[in-house]
């Protein structure tokens, strides 16, 4: 199975991957905990996640887990659209 990165993000440093191709090492199967508090942001690192500000653990379509750091927020940002094909 594959796909092409068609979304148009909103974010600039996701956008040269428009027409790209993914693969199973950037889809994410599962993401660290995200506690869905009253100002805190869905699928973004916050201060009351499992790991903080810092980041978190993601597993990966290809069978690999990592620790994505969230220093600087986009690298995280950037994770998820290429695990998804949309803006978090």
């Amino acid at each position: 199975m594959s796909w092409v990165y068609h979304y148009p993000s909103s974010y600039p440093y996701n956008r040269n991957w428009i027409g790209t191709p993914a693969n199973p090492g950037r889809a994410c199967l599962f993401l660290d905990g995200d506690s869905g508090y009253a100002g805190t942001r869905n699928n973004i690192p916050d201060p009351v996640d499992n790991h903080g500000v810092d980041g978190g653990n993601v597993s990966f379509c290809d069978g690999h887990a990592e620790f994505v750091s969230a220093r600087p927020e986009s690298k995280y940002i950037q994770m998820i659209y290429l695990a998804t094909d949309a803006d978090p």
